[in-house]
């Protein structure tokens, strides 16, 4: 309620005229249920039989409802996943890296939850502090890491972090024991955890981005975003799968098949990763003037290619001799800092300063 209230008296709404059209929501409906189906199938293959009706009507809705989505994202105005995006192969490897990543990390959270709990008999709150180590250490890693990774590519972080992620859970299953041994079995396999997930899922996610042309940034982080969570339920259902209800003296061998579980999907992403391509850096075309001191100038959109090759620019769809008689017709403003730029008369259908609304113009 507070952070409702702060964004209505702090924010400004700026909406494009013309464009206020609803996402694709039968898309993403049909997308939902997909998944819905086929967590359901995944995770109830065990118990109902995997070649049982149940369980094949449910895989059978999943291929339905999913083909159902790509029909509607490719004709709906405005699509769930925009599918030029899918045409990024760097952004297309990202996602898919940070997906089977998701299915490792969230299998594995909670795996070492269960087996602190279970085997080792530590109490929930416990169990949460015994996990922290790792989010610590990824966050300094993160930190540290991402500016190698920004002066030299991000595969050269992401495969060795995947690799050393890998082997972080190849240590739970083979070294941590039943019997509870925290500085010396499980704090080690934590702060190896925290280093390769602090060198593969920030890293990936900034790979995928930084590959999508200006303009689709929002929609690329939520397709990213997206693809982590669907990894987290396909990953919780199959260590559902794998666990199951074991008898007392099969636990043990269970939860070591979530780890080695663990262990395959971050080697798939170590092997992913190498397609990672580094991004040439972006400058810009022209400099711009040089303003005054307590000045700020307005950014001027640039149209590198008059013949129109530059799809990421709006101006680039127009024809050349339209586009250069806006060009030349355009007016470059100069703004104080902090500034509206807003003028009484222009056609805005933005949220103004009470100034602006009342008539005034703001100062200048």
């Amino acid at each position: 309620m507070i952070a409702v209230l702060l964004t209505n008296r702090v924010l400004v709404e700026s909406r494009a005229p013309g464009r206020r059209r609803l996402p694709d929501l039968q898309g993403a409906a049909f997308l939902g249920l997909a998944m819905a189906f086929l967590t359901l199938g995944v995770t109830q293959g065990p118990s109902w039989g995997w070649a049982s009706a149940r369980v094949l009507g449910p895989f059978l809705a999943a291929v339905v409802l999913a083909a159902a989505f790509a029909w509607s994202n490719a004709t709906h105005a405005v699509p769930v996943l925009d599918p030029a995006l899918l045409r990024v192969p760097t952004f297309l490897v990202g996602s898919v890296v940070t997906f089977l990543a998701g299915m490792g990390f969230y299998a594995y959270m909670l795996n070492n939850i269960l087996w602190l709990h279970y085997v080792w008999g530590y109490g929930l709150l416990r169990s949460g502090l015994a996990v922290a180590p790792g989010a610590a250490v990824a966050a300094v890693v993160a930190a540290v890491l991402g500016k190698v990774a920004d002066r030299h590519g991000h595969r050269v972080v992401a495969v060795p972090g995947a690799l050393i992620w890998a082997g972080a859970y190849a240590w739970f299953a083979g070294v941590v024991s039943t019997t509870p041994h925290f500085l010396t079995q499980w704090l080690p396999g934590q702060v190896i955890s925290g280093i390769g997930v602090g060198m593969v899922l920030p890293v990936v996610a900034a790979a995928a981005l930084e590959a999508v042309p200006g303009g689709g940034y929002a929609t690329a982080f939520a397709v990213v975003s997206s693809a982590r969570q669907l990894g987290a339920v396909i990953g919780v259902a199959l260590l559902v799968n794998i666990v199951g209800s074991p008898a007392p003296g099969q636990a043990v061998t269970a939860f070591r098949h979530v780890w080695v579980m663990s262990v395959g999907c971050f080697l798939a992403v170590a092997v992913l990763s190498l397609a990672l391509r580094r991004q040439p850096a972006r400058e810009p075309e022209t400099a711009p003037p040089p303003a005054a001191p307590g000045l700020r100038v307005a950014p001027v959109p640039v149209v590198t290619d008059p013949g129109g090759s530059d799809r990421s620019s709006l101006l680039a769809t127009l024809p050349a001799d339209t586009r250069r008689r806006l060009l030349d017709d355009s007016e470059q403003v100069v703004l104080l800092a902090g500034s509206w730029l807003f003028r009484c008369g222009d056609p805005t259908d933005a949220r103004r300063p009470a100034a602006a609304a009342a008539g005034r113009p703001p100062e200048a």
